[in-house]
């Protein structure tokens, strides 16, 4: 007995069906102009990459409970993809003495992650990356705020979020200085309180328990969470290089005018722990979608953990799901399902090769989109069709259409009808009149 296969994907990811790829190369697009004006070029890798490459430049959590992974043929061992970051440190190190400095890198990569499916997270995805290489650190830093915001300005969002910023060199001097911390127990504290947004402070208290941090140490971290976090550590980071250089690239986002979508906030970590100076975090203030839209950071290492010289590098990694919910919430999707582009119909089938011809003459002089039937139809199954099919116009071709070469071309949104030659009509559609 055959089974039947189903129907739906496999869990964590999408079917993209048309009205889908509409929106997705809608954003991908504005993407793309937004970034190209910017001077960012696009670049891709591929989907499979040796494990030991994110076993080496990844996070633990990562490698350990997300990565997909399998053997080849050959017995190596191998990993799909889940962010993009180490194989652009791997190709940019690959060519470090003949790429132009400074380098401005983007890509818009299919990433994987074995997790747990939810809102704004699934298994599959697509994620742009942001990269800049090879300039002076506060100018790298300040051109990629300048970049998020101009991201979310080129969607029309005026309003509604916020790009919360922290130092690598802050947290190491709370850590350090203040808290006097042990150095073995950075790393997993900085994992603990990444996470605490999520984890509410009771499990966020108990979690720093298990590592040996408890009393007043534990309790100064769960008030990093606190809104007024940064205004009561001022006094005590005047002396912290770290937050000097933070303070600096406030002041310059403020001579910008950029000032009121950034501020600093000492509980933003990030996963990632090759991060070694500006990190920052985007959040939704939407009530129906408060939460962190996308992030990254500083990793001045990265590259040169192939053996090549140092490089400085700062970027950023933005989900589709994510963004795709940022503007449908703020209703910043514009209606992609209008109707648009022409119908050419044939009444019997004697005029199948002339509406062939007449397509695509159309489709040559007026650069629309201009449909055929397949097959030939009746007038009141053609309109059916041009509904259903999202088109604006349709174009008859009959015996007397073939004869004059003069053709009727209709509005269906308003029951206008024009009366013309190929040109003519072509004019009318590229004009749009």
């Amino acid at each position: 007995m055959t089974q039947n296969i189903s129907t739906q994907p496999y869990k964590g990811t999408r079917d993209f069906y048309p009205e889908d790829c509409r929106v997705r190369t809608w954003m991908f697009d504005k993407l793309r102009t937004t970034l190209g004006r910017f001077g960012y070029e696009e670049y891709d890798g591929p989907m499979l990459e040796p494990f030991e490459l994110y076993a080496s430049k990844t996070s633990e959590e990562i490698v350990n409970e997300q990565l997909y992974w399998l053997v080849d043929r050959g017995d190596r061992k191998l990993a799909v993809r889940p962010e993009m970051t180490p194989t652009l440190a791997r190709m940019v190190a690959a060519r470090i003495q003949e790429l132009p400095k400074p380098i401005r890198w983007f890509s818009i990569p299919n990433l994987w992650r074995y997790e747990r499916p939810q809102r704004g997270r699934l298994r599959e995805h697509w994620q742009l990356n942001v990269d800049v290489f090879g300039g002076s650190r506060p100018n790298e830093d300040l051109e990629i705020c300048q970049l998020v915001h101009a991201i979310f300005d080129g969607f029309g969002a005026r309003s509604g979020y916020e790009v919360r910023l922290n130092h690598r060199g802050l947290t190491n001097f709370i850590f350090s200085d203040l808290l006097k911390l042990p150095a073995e127990k950075h790393a997993s504290v900085g994992r603990l309180l990444d996470a605490a947004p999520k984890m509410g402070d009771s499990k966020f208290l108990a979690a720093l328990a298990e590592e040996q941090v408890t009393g007043k140490t534990a309790q100064f971290l769960v008030d990093l969470l606190k809104p007024d976090a940064a205004k009561r550590l001022e006094k005590d980071l005047k002396n912290c290089a770290a937050w000097q250089e933070l303070t600096a690239l406030l002041q310059r986002l403020e001579a910008l005018g950029l000032r009121s979508h950034f501020r600093f906030d000492p509980s933003v970590m990030r996963g990632f722990m090759y991060y070694t100076g500006l990190v920052l975090e985007a959040f939704d203030l939407h009530p129906d979608n408060n939460r962190a839209l996308f992030g990254g950071g500083r990793y001045d290492n990265l590259v040169g953990m192939f053996g090549g010289p140092a490089l400085s590098g700062m970027g950023f990694g933005m989900g589709d799901v994510t963004l795709r919910n940022f503007l449908e919430v703020h209703q910043l999707v514009p209606n992609l399902q209008a109707a648009n582009g022409v119908l050419v119909a044939h009444l019997s089938e004697a005029q199948e090769l002339d509406a062939l011809r007449l397509a695509d003459a159309l489709r040559s002089a007026s650069e629309q989109r201009v449909l055929t039937t397949l097959s030939a139809e009746k007038p009141k199954k053609i309109f059916a069709m041009a509904e259903r099919l999202r088109v604006q116009y349709v174009v008859f071709v009959g015996d007397s259409e073939v004869t004059s070469q003069t053709f009727a071309m209709k509005n269906i949104l308003t029951g206008d009808q024009t009366l013309g030659t190929v040109a003519e009509l072509s004019f009318k559609l590229k004009t749009k009149s």
